[in-house]
C-alpha cells in the first residue's frame, strides 16, 4: 500500500522506493532489545538479524515505531518475540500483535515490513533496517 519515491531528482532520472523509516543503532526492536544489539547471519533461507541477548528468542529484528502498544493494551515485550506475538501476559486472550497506528507516510502499521540491508565485507553488522510498504 505504500511505495515513496526519492523526490527532487533530475527529469528522466528512474526513481527508486526509500523508507517510510529508518532504523538507528539504537531503535528498539519487536523484542525489546536495540537494533545495535543484532547481528546477522547468512543461511540457505537468506540473511537473518538475531538477537545478541543470551534467553532472547527473536530471531529477526523486527522495527516498531516507538510508543508502539498492542490493541490488547500491552506492549510487544509482552508478547512473544516469535511467531504471530501472542500476548503472554496472564488472563489476555490476544492472539498476535496489531497496533492500530499509522506511518508517518500515513499508511496503517500492519501495510508495512522491516527491510534490512547487510554490508558484505567486514563484521557481520546490519548496516540499516527500515519499515516499508508492501
Amino acid at each position: 500500500a505504500c511505495e515513496m519515491h526519492d523526490i527532487g531528482s533530475s527529469a528522466g532520472a528512474s526513481t527508486r522506493p526509500v523508507p517510510c523509516a529508518r532504523a538507528m543503532p539504537s531503535t528498539r526492536c519487536f523484542c525489546g532489545h536495540i537494533y545495535g544489539e543484532h547481528s546477522a547471519s547468512g543461511g540457505s533461507s537468506g540473511t537473518r538479524v538475531r538477537c545478541d541477548h543470551i534467553g532472547c528468542l527473536c530471531s529477526h529484528f523486527s522495527y516498531l515505531p516507538t510508543g508502539a502498544t498492542c490493541t490488547c493494551g500491552h506492549a510487544s515485550t509482552e508478547h512473544d518475540a516469535t511467531g504471530h506475538h501472542t500476548c503472554e501476559v496472564p488472563g489476555c486472550s490476544c492472539q498476535t500483535f496489531h497496533h492500530a497506528g499509522s506511518c508517518a507516510c500515513r499508511h496503517s502499521w500492519a501495510c508495512h515490513r522491516t527491510e534490512l540491508r547487510v554490508l558484505e565485507a567486514g563484521p557481520r553488522r546490519p548496516t540499516s533496517a527500515s519499515a516499508a510498504g508492501r
